[in-house]
């Protein structure tokens, strides 16, 4: 049972991140997620944050981010 509530309030503490997040200028989260190599979140933002979302703001943030991302030696 505990762990149960444990798992719970792990979850609802990352989607109140998400959440707090929607406000955010959509460009700069994608490129921050771009730069660091994370995948594209545009679907996880866009369901938590619904309308209030620019998923197409977004992705272009997020490739331009990748695009700065350094190459590994050798490719």
């Amino acid at each position: 049972m505990k762990l149960a509530l444990l798992l719970l309030a792990l979850l609802g503490g990352c989607a109140s991140i998400v959440t707090a997040q929607c406000g955010g200028d959509p460009y700069a989260m994608g490129e921050r997620d771009g730069r660091i190599g994370v995948m594209s979140q545009d679907q996880v933002y866009a369901a938590y944050c619904g309308a209030r979302f620019d998923a197409e703001r977004y992705r272009a943030g997020w490739r331009d981010g990748n695009d700065q991302r350094p190459s590994a030696p050798g490719m």
